[in-house]
């Protein structure tokens, strides 16, 4: 009875002993991968003490573009104060989202306030936006109406190299030239404006702008575009990516009027108006109730009757 008393405590001192040994090496590692998170933290902070702000830059990112794309269509729809708020609540989450600065720049410019407009534009390009035509034709648009025609054309031009449809750029340059009487340069952007409607290489080169910049996770159709642009396009492979529909959706029957019309003004201009006349009776085909269009057609064919008398080729 007292010998088996007396081994009892010492089998339980026994079996305590390991345990507390296994739970102070648990607490060693704990401690190890605490220490080692610790100093990994430490070492990435030293490096660069912004690296936290990776975390949540994807989501800061969707937030930011969807309060953008938001101000964008309250911008469309004419509502100038809710586009304003949603554009400056963007850059409050993205101070460098250059898409948010276009639109402020977009929302000054429509309020007559043109500095803050070229300010906003200017601080938007830094920041590489999306689509850089909008501030670069805004831009021309300001500097044409001031008379400044040197700034208008340089920014037109940006705005025709990095516009995925360029069409209104080259209709704006043209413009441009009719005014300092330049007909013959003016003629060349009125036909670089009309082959855009028209030639449907000029839609697949269009797309291939398009898909790269917004960077189209279907690569094999980049390529492929890219290769048949090197190669030269049948015609009869045209239809099969429905151009036509790309073309539809990003140029407006408005557009095409403006472009016949001046087309036609500008071929007038140089005397050739076999050619000019049937541009300004499309374009006031296209809009009948145009009184500027009308005018200019029938001063085309009073100038037109007037050479014939004179004996002008």
């Amino acid at each position: 009875m007292s010998s088996s008393s007396s081994t009892t405590p010492a089998k339980k001192v026994g079996s305590v002993t390991p345990v507390i040994g296994r739970f102070q090496s648990i607490i060693t590692h704990v401690l190890l991968v605490v220490w080692a998170f610790l100093v990994t933290i430490g070492i990435a902070t030293v490096i660069d003490p912004n690296w936290l702000d990776f975390i949540s830059m994807k989501e800061k990112k969707d937030v930011a573009m969807t309060l953008e794309s938001a101000g964008n269509e309250e911008f469309t729809r004419g509502n100038l104060r809710e586009a304003y708020r949603l554009f400056r609540e963007a850059l409050k989450v993205k101070p460098d989202l250059g898409n948010a600065m276009v639109g402020l720049g977009q929302v000054q410019l429509a309020l007559g306030r043109e500095e803050e407009a070229i300010s906003f534009f200017r601080k938007g390009l830094e920041n590489n936006p999306i689509l850089p035509d909008f501030a670069y034709g805004n831009l021309g648009i300001i500097y044409e109406k001031r008379g400044d025609f040197v700034k208008a054309l340089e920014n037109y031009h940006k705005a025709a190299e990095t516009a995925p449809e360029p069409t209104e750029a080259y209709s704006q340059l043209g413009q441009i030239y009719l005014k300092q009487q330049q007909p013959d340069s003016a003629l060349v952007y009125f036909r670089a404006a009309m082959d855009n409607l028209m030639d449907m290489r000029v839609a697949y080169e269009a797309i291939l702008i398009f898909t790269k910049r917004f960077k189209a996770e279907d690569s094999a159709l980049v390529a492929f575009i890219d290769e048949k642009l090197e190669a030269g396009i049948p015609d009869e492979e045209l239809s099969r990516f429905d151009i036509e529909i790309f073309i539809q959706s990003r140029t407006s029957t408005q557009r095409s009027v403006i472009v016949h019309h001046l087309l036609g003004v500008s071929l007038a201009i140089l005397g050739r108006f076999d050619e000019g006349i049937p541009y300004i009776e499309k374009a006031l085909q296209l809009a009948p109730d145009n009184s500027i269009i009308r005018n200019d057609l029938e001063l085309a064919r009073h100038e037109q009757r007037q050479a014939m008398v004179s004996g002008k080729p």
